[in-house]
């Protein structure tokens, strides 16, 4: 599965995890090029 944001892909795994509606990925999955740190 592909987590796309803006056309871009964020995440992508075949080993995520549903709940109630909500898909969960392993955090090695994500491309942290598009994250930064909340304050």
């Amino acid at each position: 599965m592909k987590a796309k944001w803006n056309n871009l892909v964020i995440a992508e795994s075949d080993d995520i995890v549903e709940v109630e509606g909500n898909v969960y990925f392993p955090i090695e999955s994500v491309n942290k090029d598009y994250l930064k740190e909340s304050e």
